[in-house]
């Protein structure tokens, strides 16, 4: 039984979430936030650079240094596609991550584990079909269509927590709840989104069948009903029950009403995003141009300031995955692309302040190690480095 929908809240909210923008073709949710352009070019930014990003496994030794061991099944291919089709890391890094960055959430299916109970291959499934049951504070079921998934067979991602709350949200739908809107006209749509979980859910009761009124005593729906609109009213969270149904069905509407309302600008929406606008050419005002000079230190700081702690949740959840004591760590470098000669003088540097040695540097070039006989050349030509010195009082 359905205690409460948007009707409920009267004509406001469907002035705030237009139909026409909550409603594609066919009845499927379409809006306008995922179809903005900016909005997918940080998406697609984000993820097909975390896509690019080899997944190495390390192993600690008993001394306390580490050495790279073969990667898991998971690592080496995630899911198929079909029969023969098999998935790759890097396609399982950008869908993650897209889904990550549109819905707070990732969801997939353990379908293989391996022989240390890890998982070994996943079905992904899609953000928008979820349905959880959160009891405690804690999810007790997930439901796709009319599949019910138990936790321990679930692989569940999520960013931009809340304290108590198990479900993720997307940056929109974070920022949405983090702005302090200031105009009167918004002042009901500031309080619905800062106090509810996702704007528009569907909140059932699954536990029992809800008492209906009697001439003596009012129905439960409508003292859930009543105690909802008292608790939005003195901004306190709602709390009822004891096994509940979440269905975000109007999460993504709501984020696409709320951007047209605030008449969201191209650099507003790069700032929910975490990207600079620079980086998806979208035009700011006052902002140094990009030149060649610093276009590394750009995407240092991108990589570093913006992308890093999200990929530090990637390195974490790939580990959850791993036998101990091994761990998974991206390679950021593969992604920090400098200059021909920044990167030899970088290298250079490193060679001589003995913190590379020259194979080392050329493993970053995909240069086998120097041989014997390329020593003896480089000796020939510019001399040893390896002689010894020449005995006091005796010169050369």
């Amino acid at each position: 039984m359905i205690l409460f929908n948007t009707r409920d809240l009267g004509d406001t909210q469907s002035e705030l979430v237009p139909r026409r923008a909550a409603r594609g073709k066919g009845g499927k949710l379409s809006t306008v936030a995922m179809h903005n352009s900016v909005t997918w070019a940080t998406m697609n930014l984000w993820a097909a650079l975390e896509s690019m990003m080899p997944a190495d496994i390390y192993r600690y030794l008993p001394d306390g240094s580490k050495v790279q061991v073969s990667p898991t099944p998971f690592l080496q291919s995630p899911s198929s596609f079909a029969e023969g089709h098999p998935e790759s890391l890097s396609d399982f890094l950008y869908a993650r991550r897209m889904s990550l960055k549109g819905w707070g959430n990732y969801f997939a299916e353990i379908t293989a584990v391996d022989a240390f109970g890890f998982p070994a291959q996943i079905q992904p499934l899609p953000p928008e079909d979820a349905k959880i049951t959160v009891k405690n504070y804690r999810i007790v079921e997930y439901k796709f269509g009319r599949t019910v998934i138990e936790p321990r067979k679930m692989i569940h991602h999520r960013e931009n927590l809340l304290p108590g709350n198990p479900v993720g949200m997307s940056p929109i739908g974070a920022a949405l709840f983090a702005d302090k809107l200031s105009y009167d006209a918004l002042a009901f749509m500031a309080e619905w989104f800062s106090n509810g979980t996702f704007p528009g859910a569907h909140l059932k009761n699954v536990a029992k069948v809800l008492a209906p009124a009697t001439p003596t005593k009012r129905g439960e729906a409508e003292v859930v009903k009543a105690k909802y609109r008292r608790d939005l009213e003195n901004g306190d969270v709602f709390v009822t029950g004891s096994d509940w149904t979440y269905t975000p069905i109007q999460a993504k509407s709501a984020e696409s009403g709320w951007l047209e309302v605030i008449n969201a600008t191209a650099v507003q929406i790069c700032q929910y995003q975490n990207t600079p606008a620079s980086m998806v050419d979208v035009a700011t005002n006052g902002t140094a141009s990009i030149t060649y000079q610093n276009i590394t230190q750009k995407n240092l700081d991108f990589l570093v300031t913006r992308m890093g702690p999200s990929l530090k949740r990637t390195d974490d959840d790939l580990t959850a995955w791993t036998p101990r004591p091994r761990y998974v760590r991206l390679t950021r470098e593969a992604v920090l692309a400098m200059d021909p000669l920044l990167r030899a003088q970088l290298i250079k540097l490193q060679i001589d302040s003995r913190t590379r040695t020259p194979d080392e540097g050329r493993h970053i070039d995909d240069l086998a190690p120097l041989t014997e006989e390329q020593i003896n050349q480089f000796d020939r030509l510019f001399g040893s480095k390896n002689q010894a010195p020449a005995p006091k009082g005796i010169t050369a």
